[in-house]
């Protein structure tokens, strides 16, 4: 008999000061899913208890997460889903050294994916049986150029695509390295090629 599949919304890297900042669509579309994972940078406590308050709900803090919500949620996590082993974490710079850190640190717990977020670059694969997982920054801070979040499908495999959420990038210090240098530019240093939602596997728009 074919499992059902656990859908999931993955977020990272809010940076939302203020509830409202938060876009309305995004919140509206998370009630559809089966459970919602934030791998950290909420920035403000609120927002952590909203998403408190659903019944599936898993939270990693970040490093720009205030003492109050490092209180009360861990830096990683292993949970088990159908099945599989998801190791979260909030996640690396530079993007290089991400995967080795990340494997390291959950070299003993045999996980199906490991998700992951703090570089706001979108990451969407398979690497030795195991799913390399990154939303995107849900408020597009630098150097994401677009407002993404990310949706898994966990049954007998791991898949993973990518939503991008309507708005424009968030400004902030941006101001300044936006004038410097395009984020796209960032983004083909990175990972050694173009990523853009248009033509990104998996992306489709919210």
């Amino acid at each position: 008999m074919t499992k059902k599949a656990t859908t999931i919304a993955v977020l990272s890297d809010t940076h939302f000061h203020h509830f409202n900042e938060v876009p309305s669509s995004l919140l509206e579309s998370l009630k559809a899913f089966d459970m919602v994972i934030h791998l950290g940078d909420f920035v403000n406590e609120e927002l952590v208890e909203y998403f408190r308050t659903f019944n599936n709900f898993y939270g990693i803090a970040g490093n720009h997460d205030p003492q109050s919500v490092k209180k009360i949620l861990p830096k990683t996590d292993v949970i088990e889903i159908n099945g599989k082993r998801l190791g979260l974490l909030h996640g690396y710079w530079f993007p290089f050294f991400c995967q080795q850190r990340s494997l390291a640190k959950f070299k003993n717990d045999k996980v199906d994916a490991i998700l992951y977020g703090h570089t706001h670059v979108i990451r969407n694969e398979m690497v030795d049986d195991i799913l390399f997982f990154n939303p995107g920054s849900a408020s597009a801070l630098w150097p994401a150029p677009w407002k993404t979040y990310g949706v898994l499908n966990v049954g007998e495999s791991v898949t993973g695509e990518i939503i991008s959420i309507p708005g424009e990038a968030m400004r902030g210090f941006s101001k300044l390295t936006d004038a410097i240098i395009k984020r796209n530019q960032v983004l083909r240093w990175i990972c050694g090629a173009d990523r853009n939602p248009d033509d990104f596997s998996g992306m489709k728009k919210l």
